[in-house]
């Protein structure tokens, strides 16, 4: 949503947040999350709704206001760090922008690097290329 952000890549990102959260296999979000359940004899629904209420950055929720054609996006369709589900979500919420997807999954995506790199140059060639010149400032003439 800032203004002055005109072009946006985003790797193996999605959202809602808190189903990324609930649903990863990452080892240190299972951890947080079954213990935030257990210590407040929460269940894993209840977990949800509540961080749906707090979180107010949400990435799902923001897309709307940045442009589609301004966003690259990396999905990674094996990836279970950040559920491809939610990366598609996200991807959906933005309008469906470009996107590079791989059949990686969230560490393994590592290895496509080289290509997406290829596809980030492109794209940002491509949209700076489509930003207005300033005009350059020439000499100023005196008045005869």
């Amino acid at each position: 949503m800032e203004p002055r952000v005109k072009v946006h890549v985003i790797d193996l990102a999605g959202g809602p947040l808190a189903g990324v959260m609930r649903s990863s296999d990452e080892l240190g979000l299972r951890r947080d999350w079954n213990c935030i359940r257990r210590g407040h004899d929460l269940t894993s629904k209840q977990v949800y709704e509540d961080l749906q209420d707090v979180i107010r950055t949400d990435p799902v929720k923001l897309a709307p206001y940045v442009a589609r054609d301004d966003v690259l996006m990396l999905i990674a369709r094996f990836d279970h760090s950040v559920p491809t589900r939610y990366q598609i979500r996200l991807w959906r919420a933005f309008g469906k922008p470009r996107a590079d997807f791989v059949l990686l999954g969230h560490y393994t995506s590592i290895l496509a690097l080289p290509a997406h790199r290829l596809s980030i140059m492109n794209f940002l060639e491509e949209k700076f290329a489509e930003q207005p010149q300033h005009p350059v400032v020439g000499t100023v003439q005196a008045k005869k």
